[in-house]
């Protein structure tokens, strides 16, 4: 039903001062992710000007995501503007399900005046991630019309307000703004954000601690946050009860957890290999996420450089010395190359920093590269293999 109201007190300029709203470019274009940096303050300037010279003509507001509009007069004795809004209360971000990501709400119009009729078209949005589609864009006197708006949610939470200005080519009325405010909240979200990592040394354990929030409404049935981890060296332990607020129709639970993370004693490994994944998955009703987990094992004997490149002058052969380290004294009890052509030759005895020499002859054939894998065995008790790479370069 389509009422004809009187406005009420002034408070327009106050709400739009208090939104913040973001940054846009007149008409909506792409920009940044909120429409662009040009004409901020005019359109804010005309938006605070007609809200505080005129109130908010003749809307209800509603916090159902419902179409049935609130309704303004688009023309009416001794108005020029009008600034209707809609709170859609709590909107809920389902990863799974892109219907969520958006908030949409259509007013409705009348054009009150006796002998003009209204033309009605967008003129700016407060935001590119927006759009404003009137129904019925020219508007006879005594006719109705919606204005719909609708936003994208994908690049904020918490509070947001967007809106739009529409001109009338009504003298009386030359242009009214619709608003349209939510509440938004990831329905799931694993906290901190980003990949998990952890680095230790072999034969250790080390704990992260992350939490699992999920919000939902008051009025549907509590859900439990469900947790695995996937992982040969993963072990989960969540706290037995979460923890939970209620305010304002929206319950928080939060889940604290640790992943405990083990790293392997190593007899025998490739120098650079000691990287481990797995991966968190939780579950909150429809809304699942996952989250990388990376752990490292760093090698106790550091290599330099890692792989041996070598770009063989015209000459005969190809040299080059590779250095190991390490925090213990250790000794290299045996080296070869996969390539049989290629010699390795160590040092006697146990040391800090051992040198390695690789040498080559030149190959007969026509070789233009030729690439190797070099292994060292070594007395160290944590660190049993290097290998070191080869590739030479002929000319």
């Amino acid at each position: 039903m389509i009422n004809t109201l009187s406005p009420p007190p002034v408070t327009g300029i106050i709400s739009l001062r208090a939104v913040g709203l973001p940054s846009f470019e007149a008409s909506g274009r792409k920009g940044s992710p909120c429409g662009g940096p040009v004409k901020t303050a005019a359109v804010y300037f005309m938006l605070a000007m007609h809200s505080a010279a005129f109130g908010i003509a003749g809307c209800t507001q509603s916090r159902e995501t419902s179409t049935d509009a609130p309704t303004s007069q688009l023309a009416s004795v001794g108005a020029s503007g009008a600034s209707v809004s809609h709170d859609a209360g709590p909107v809920f971000l389902d990863p799974n399900d892109g219907t969520t990501w958006k908030v949409s709400h259509a007013f409705a119009f009348r054009n009150t005046s006796q002998t003009d009729t209204a033309r009605l078209r967008v003129k700016t949005l407060t935001c590119g991630c927006a759009k404003c589609v009137v129904r019925d864009a020219t508007l006879p006197p005594g006719s109705s019309t919606e204005i719909v708006l609708e936003y994208n949610l994908a690049y904020k939470r918490g509070k947001r307000r967007e809106g739009a200005i529409v001109t009338t080519g009504l003298a009386a009325r030359p242009q009214l703004s619709v608003q349209v405010s939510a509440d938004v909240f990831p329905k799931l979200s694993v906290l901190p954000h980003g990949d998990l990592r952890a680095s230790g040394l072999p034969g250790t354990t080390q704990s992260l601690k992350a939490q699992c929030v999920a919000y939902q409404s008051t009025e549907e049935p509590e859900r439990r946050i469900m947790m695995v981890a996937e992982g040969d060296r993963l072990t989960l332990a969540a706290a037995e009860r979460p923890e939970k607020v209620e305010k304002d129709g929206v319950r928080r639970i939060v889940l604290p957890f640790e992943l405990n993370v083990s790293f392997p004693t190593v007899e025998s490994r490739v120098y650079g290999s000691g990287q481990y994944r797995g991966t968190l998955r939780a579950q909150f009703g429809t809304a699942a996420v996952g989250k990388d987990i990376e752990w490292r094992v760093p090698n106790v004997i550091d290599v330099e450089p890692v792989q041996a490149f070598i770009q063989a002058e015209p000459a005969e052969s190809a040299h080059a010395v590779v250095m190991l380290k390490a925090k213990e004294a250790f000794a290299i009890s045996r080296a070869s190359a996969d390539d049989t052509r290629v010699e390795v030759k160590v040092a006697n005895g146990a040391k800090y920093e051992q040198s390695v020499a690789i040498d080559m002859e030149r190959p007969a054939a026509q070789e233009r590269a030729t690439r190797t894998l070099v292994t060292l065995r070594t007395n160290h008790p944590i660190q049993g293999v290097v290998h070191v790479p080869v590739f030479i370069l002929w000319k």
